[in-house]
């Protein structure tokens, strides 16, 4: 899917849907090897995208198997598969957005330490906290690229 064919507004709101719905669940999810897995996979993405050195178009890859790896927490295949084939589109309108910014390294900071607190909510199972900061994360960035556009969706 490319982010031409697809509305930035309508991928925020599906992301915003699921990505929630997914932290809801993944707390109450079983303690399983695979739930290891994927938390430390996250982690090893969330502190690869420290690095300031990390190229823009990788911090991007990144970013975006970090938001479906931790929709996959929930164990929800057909959410998994929708936010895997988000994925490209995702990472299109976040690269036309940074493209626009001015700020871009604050803006990156920023969206790691939202990533950090993201990740900590579902490593302790606080579903709660983890649907609220993927809500400010996924809508405080679409924020700017509706001022990119000039509130145009």
């Amino acid at each position: 899917m490319a982010t031409r064919s697809l509305p930035v507004r309508d991928l925020v709101q599906t992301r915003l849907l699921l990505e929630t719905q997914s932290a809801l669940e993944a707390a109450t999810a079983p303690e399983t090897p695979e739930r290891a897995a994927a938390l430390e996979h996250a982690a090893e993405l969330v502190a690869a995208m420290d690095d300031p050195q990390l190229p823009d178009e990788q911090f991007h890859a990144h970013d975006a198997a970090y938001h479906v790896l931790l929709s996959s927490l929930a164990g929800n295949v057909v959410v998994e598969t929708v936010m895997s084939s988000l994925r490209q589109a995702t990472i299109g309108y976040v690269q036309e957005t940074v493209a626009g910014l001015e700020d871009w390294p604050q803006v990156r900071r920023t969206l790691q330490r939202q990533h950090h607190e993201i990740l900590r909510a579902f490593q302790e199972r606080r579903g709660q906290d983890a649907a609220a900061a993927l809500r400010e994360h996924i809508t405080w960035f679409f924020g700017h690229s509706r001022a990119r556009e000039g509130g145009r969706d």
